[in-house]
């Protein structure tokens, strides 16, 4: 019997020995392939159609459970390096995320993190901004201020936003443990301070939109 995810419009299915991805969003698409094919794992593409060659596939919650929480250093650096990837290939093609969540993506192999709702991906406007033209749930975990404080739909903002969204979804793997989202407390600076992930998180949790920004690993 086959087993089926749905992340917004994007369908995964597992058929014996591979896992088939329906996604129409080519971006997404090409940048999975990729990131797999970066870690020497197969893939074929026909259509709308991303064949991997694999058993391995969680979502993003079921890996959490299957690692007790438990991510690691080294893995955070390597979701967000692969997201952060995708984010610039959208970029590219006047395309962004609007926010995040943990069940927009599944990991390959333990060692491929693919963000693949495409129905949380937006078009960059001439102004450099986004519309957000349907309702978000106070309740999401990794929704950034511009969205928080909007009164009225639509909701435009800078597109490096959702920026903020990504650090906040970082942050939460490597501190579970923590039950707010006030960022730099003395915990973040001490478990964080100086690596690479924090110097990412100082970037792209920037109060101002327009100063936040990308960092490649």
């Amino acid at each position: 019997m086959s087993k089926t995810y749905k992340l917004g419009k994007t369908s995964i299915t597992k058929k014996k020995e591979k896992w088939e991805i329906h996604i129409s969003n080519n971006v997404i698409k090409q940048s999975a392939n990729n990131l797999l094919q970066q870690e020497k794992i197969s893939t074929h593409i026909a259509g709308e159609i991303l064949t991997i060659a694999t058993t391995n596939l969680k979502t993003l919650p079921e890996y959490l459970i299957y690692k007790n929480k438990l991510v690691g250093y080294d893995n955070a650096c390597k979701l967000t390096t692969d997201l952060v990837y995708l984010e610039t290939m959208l970029e590219k093609a006047h395309m962004c995320i609007c926010y995040y969540d943990f069940s927009d993506i599944v990991v390959v192999n333990d060692t491929v993190f693919l963000f693949l709702n495409d129905m949380k991906v937006l078009n960059i406007d001439h102004d450099e901004t986004i519309t957000i033209s349907f309702p978000i749930k106070e309740t999401e975990p990794f929704i950034y201020p511009e969205i928080r404080t909007a009164k009225t739909l639509p909701i435009i903002v800078n597109y490096k936003a959702s920026y903020y969204s990504l650090g906040l979804l970082v942050l939460k793997i490597l501190l579970p443990e923590k039950k707010d989202m006030i960022v730099f407390n003395e915990k973040i600076q001490e478990v964080l301070y100086p690596t690479r992930l924090y110097w990412f998180l100082i970037s792209v949790l920037e109060m101002d939109p327009e100063k936040r920004k990308l960092i490649m690993l």
